[in-house]
C-alpha cells in the first residue's frame, strides 16, 4: 500500500501544471494546456500555457499556442501579439511567420502578409503544401499591390 501511495504522489508532482509549483516544469503546464485544448476547454489552455511562461518566458511554443487560439477566436490584434512573442523568444518559429501573414491578409495588409510569407520560407525546413501555398500568395499579393 505504502509503495501505490508513493508512486501516486510521485505521479501528481511530477507530470501536472498544479500545486506544487517548485516540480512543475514549463514543459508539463505545455503538456496540460494541449490536453485541455484538445477537449475544448479554452480558457484553462490559456491559463496553462500562461502558466509556461511565467516559468519560461522564452518558451515560444506556449507563446505560439496562445496564439492559436486568439486566432481561431479572431481576436487577431491579440493572435498578432502572442505570435511575435513567439518570435521573440524563437526567431525561427516559421508557423509563427505563416500565420502573422495569413492575418495581414485579413487585414488588407498585402506589403506586410509579403514580407511575413518570405520569413516564413527562409525559416522553414519543410517543402509541403504551406511552403507551395506560401510562394503562391507571394506572386499574388505582388500583382495586387
Amino acid at each position: 500500500m505504502k509503495k501505490i501511495t508513493v508512486t501516486v504522489i510521485f505521479l501528481l508532482v511530477f507530470t501536472t501544471c498544479g500545486a506544487f509549483a517548485e516540480e512543475k516544469t514549463a514543459k508539463s503546464c505545455l503538456e496540460q494546456g494541449m490536453a485541455r485544448y484538445d477537449k475544448k476547454d479554452t480558457e484553462n489552455a490559456l491559463k496553462s500555457f500562461r502558466e509556461a511562461i511565467k516559468i519560461d518566458p522564452n518558451f515560444a511554443q506556449a507563446y505560439y499556442s496562445i496564439a492559436v487560439i486568439f486566432d481561431e477566436q479572431k481576436k487577431i490584434d491579440e493572435a498578432l501579439s502572442y505570435y511575435e512573442k513567439t518570435l521573440k523568444a524563437d526567431p525561427n518559429y516559421a508557423k509563427a511567420y505563416f500565420n502573422i501573414a495569413t492575418l495581414y491578409e485579413l487585414r488588407r495588409q498585402p506589403a506586410k502578409a509579403v514580407k511575413k510569407y518570405e520569413s516564413f520560407l527562409k525559416t522553414t525546413t519543410r517543402s509541403d503544401i504551406y511552403t507551395e501555398f506560401a510562394k503562391e500568395k507571394i506572386k499574388e499579393l505582388q500583382t495586387n499591390q
